[in-house]
């Protein structure tokens, strides 16, 4: 800030405290950093309470997208919640957050784009890097490939991890199956010069020499070396 400001703002608000001398003076600027003190103290205690309310909202969040449950059962989960607030701590009800259907679908979002950075990170320093694939039909009939991925960085620090989950629309074989890992590798900017192993379930659409993806993969290497 500038000087001529304070003075200014010194000399019109607070005139009659150039007057005070010696401990009245001092007693003054106690009192005076105290107020703040006690306002500043105020809004922190305020904040805090709002994260913590933020906190337990992903928490839930995050329990019911482990265990697979419907988005919806964030609202029932409040309201036990709720009621058991009435008997325990009547005075915590008004503290509690919106756990809506909206809510935790916004809560999970912005945990799955916090791993797939995180990940996008670490993956972008890999000196060299393996996947293991699955190919296996869902619930509701539709066959995915699940795409694991395990790497190591200059560090030696390993990272193992669920990289993509693709579902094949129309047929499972071999050029389906690489197309969809070949899709993933460009979104998340993977070379295929630092992928040295592939692990499979030894389905003829995996291993195959020509059609299945060992062959496609080991042609992508030998276009490599050459």
């Amino acid at each position: 800030m500038k000087e001529f400001s304070i003075k200014r703002h010194y000399s019109t608000k607070h005139a009659t405290q150039h007057s005070l001398t010696g401990q009245l003076r001092t007693d003054k600027i106690q009192k005076l950093r105290a107020n703040i003190e006690k306002q500043q103290q105020m809004f922190h205690k305020q904040r805090t309470q709002l994260d913590n309310v933020v906190k337990a909202s992903f928490i839930v969040s995050s329990k019911l997208a482990k265990a697979l449950k419907p988005f919806a059962e964030g609202e029932f989960i409040k309201e036990c919640m709720l009621e058991v607030c009435d008997v325990l701590c009547p005075e915590k009800k008004n503290e509690f957050v919106s756990l809506s259907r909206r809510t935790v679908v916004g809560r999970i979002e912005m945990m799955v784009n916090d791993i797939k950075t995180t990940l996008t990170d670490r993956m972008a320093g890999f000196e060299s890097f393996s996947i293991a694939l699955d190919e296996s039909t869902d619930l509701s009939d539709t066959a995915q490939v699940a795409i694991f991925i395990r790497g190591i960085d200059k560090e030696f620090t390993v990272t193992e991890e669920l990289l993509a989950l693709q579902p094949l629309e129309a047929t499972t074989t071999g050029e389906d199956i690489f197309n969809e890992v070949q899709k993933v590798f460009t979104s998340i900017g993977l070379p295929w010069s630092k992928l040295i192993g592939v692990c499979t379930d030894g389905a003829p659409s995996m291993v195959g020499l020509r059609k299945g993806f060992i062959g496609m993969f080991q042609f992508i290497c030998y276009s490599y070396k050459m």
